[in-house]
This record gives C-alpha cells, structure tokens and sequence, in this order.
C-alpha cells in the first residue's frame, strides 16, 4: 500500500516529496545566487563611493605614481603576518595532540588564503582548508576545532595589539579616538570571557553531556570536549599562541599603514592610528559577505580614519585589499614551486624516474 502524507491526501508521498525536495533546493540555490549577486553589487556600490569621495587623492596617485617602496612594504608585512599564522596554526594543533609536517601546514594556509579571495568573509577560506584535510583522512573534528581557536585567538591578539595602541595616545586623544579604543578595550573583555568560560572545567563537563545524546552529537561535541580538555590542561601553548598572534596581527596592521603611505602622500593616518582603528577595519572583513565584505571594509576604513583626523582611509583600506591579493598570489605560486621541486627531488632521489615523466 502506497505511504499517504499527513494529512490524509491518497497520492502517493515519495513522487510529490521528491519534486517538493527538488523545487526547494532549487530554490535554496536561486536564492543563495541572487544573495551573493545582490551582496556583491552593494560591495561594488559601496566601493564607487569611497573612490568617489577620494577622487582627488587617486588623481594624485595616478599623476605621481604610488610609493612603491611602501607597496613592497605592504606584500612583505602581509607575507611575514601569513607565516606567523603558520606557525601558530601549527602550534595549536601539536598542543591539541595532532602533529603535522609544516609542508601540510603551508599548502592548508595557501589554500585557505586563496579561498579568502572568493568565499563570503574573511574567513571563508577555512571552509577550503577543512575540505582539504577531510580528504586527507586527517582528524576533521578536532583540526576544525583547533581553527576555530586559532580565529579566536588571532582575534585577543588583534584587539590586544589596539588597545596597547589605545592607551599610548588615551591621554591626549579626542573623543572621537577614545571611543575607539574603548570599543576595542569592550570587545576585547568579551572575546576574552568567552574563552575563558569554553575553557572552564564546568564547560567541558556540560559539552561532553551533550555528546551522550547520541552518535550525531558525539561527532560534532566529542572532539570539542576533547580538545578544549587539552587547551584547559595546558595553557601555556594558548597564552604563547595569543602572543604570537598580536606579533602576526601587527605585522597585518603595519601592511596597512604601508598600503596608506603608498597611496595618499597628504595626511595618511600614522602608526599608531593605525594599530587603534585597524583592528576595527579587519573585523568588518569577517562579516559573510562576498570578497571578503567589499565596499563595507573600505567605509568602515573611511570612517574610522576620519574620525581620527586622517584622510584617505577607504582607499588606504583599498589599497590593503590590493596589497593582500598580490601577497595571496605569491605565497600560493611560492606553496606551489616549493612542492613541486620537493616532488622532484623525492621522486629523482627515491623513485629513480628522469625529472621529465615527473606529476604532481
């Protein structure tokens, strides 16, 4: 006898189930489409209006050139921000107990970075990364957590490195500039909280509960439990990674005082007044919108710089976004020779192929 819907109709279920699951990932698929094409036109809008509003500054540049020697300054501080991550990266996962060469390590990072170019936000990429690992058969559950972590901790170490720059111009600042860095001092309280409290013995305890509902919540809170058990036993390797990423994080700040001071020659905004509203500027990258919230970041760039008395600061952003494409572009050209000359040198070596027959 054929299986009858809920209520009561005589056709049969699975026909009509089946063309209702279609039509609806259909539309799940159109409207995700029209999203991102609506998303990227307000990027798109948004960017016009600040090159519109610094039309005069990119008319100087485009008579005098850009200061090239900043722009080399910018690809250099983004490259050196990208292998600290690395190794923190690297370091999270040996302490949450999953060991990895640091050729993995680089080619994840490359991948990811270049997942951030297209993939909504800027941390859209993790999703490339964790695809990646999924397919090497390396454990899933606990290197997402340990990503996440490493977002949460590059995040205290953006924030710490604005509130350090917060307090050393507090006393002379205008009011404008200290709600900054009071938004900066807030937002770094809550981030710290929050790590604290899924560290706390208590949290685990709770998280672990959950995974005995059964084999789908032991997948996903199992390993949660397991790794914020090691970080909470051990956290030394936290606090190191969080030091380290305040290092990674001034280097990506620095990229952006470079970036400003390749293109606006006339008030661009210090080192310091970099470092307080950069954290700021990097945060808008995270919001799921697509390259990496373009047009948002350069507006939240524009008005933050402004309020600190500088001009020039959307298309300084700008200029960053740009500085960090070409960066993504060597390290994954750099990633890529790097593997294939190891490859040639494993397979001439171990192998006894002639260099020629060589794939990767």
């Amino acid at each position: 006898m054929a299986e009858t819907s809920a209520a009561g109709w005589n056709e049969p279920l699975e026909p009509d189930g089946i063309q209702g699951a279609a039509r609806l990932a259909a539309w799940r698929t159109g409207a995700w489409r029209v999203a991102i094409l609506v998303a990227a036109i307000v990027g798109v809008r948004l960017t016009y209006g600040v090159l519109l509003d610094n039309s005069g500054v990119i008319a100087d540049v485009v008579a005098r050139g850009p200061r090239w020697a900043y722009v080399a300054g910018a690809v250099g501080f983004f490259l050196a921000n990208q292998l600290i991550t690395m190794v923190r990266w690297r370091w999270l996962a040996r302490a949450a107990g999953v060991k990895m060469t640091f050729s993995d390590v680089l080619t994840l990072a490359a991948a990811g970075e270049a997942g951030n170019l297209v993939m909504p936000g800027a941390n859209g990429g993790d999703a490339v990364k964790l695809g990646m690992i999924a397919r090497q058969r390396l454990p899933l559950g606990r290197l997402a957590v340990v990503t996440v972590t490493d977002r949460v901790v590059g995040l205290l170490g953006l924030l710490s490195v604005g509130c350090v720059a917060g307090a050393w111009q507090w006393s002379g600042a205008s009011p404008a500039v200290r709600a900054i860095a009071a938004t900066v001092a807030v937002l770094l309280a809550v981030a710290a909280c929050v790590a604290w409290c899924l560290l706390h013995p208590q949290a685990v305890r709770l998280v672990r509960r959950v995974a005995r509902l059964g084999p789908r919540w032991q997948a996903i809170c199992g390993p949660v439990a397991d790794v914020a058990e090691l970080y909470g036993n051990r956290r030394g390797p936290l606090l190191g990674a969080v030091a380290v990423s305040a290092a990674s994080q001034t280097c990506s700040l620095l990229a952006m005082f470079c970036s400003g001071q390749a293109l606006v020659r006339d008030g661009a905004a210090s080192v310091v007044a970099t470092l307080l509203a950069g954290p700021l500027v990097l945060i808008a990258t995270a919001l799921p919108l697509p390259f990496g919230a373009l047009g948002v970041t350069e507006r939240v760039g524009q008005d933050l710089f402004a309020s600190e008395g500088f001009a020039g600061g959307g298309l300084a952003t700008l200029g960053y976004r740009f500085s960090q494409t070409l960066a993504i572009v060597l390290l994954v050209a750099g990633v890529w020779l790097y593997r294939f000359t190891r490859s040639q040198r494993k397979h001439g070596v171990v192998g006894n192929r002639s260099h020629d027959s060589l794939r990767i």
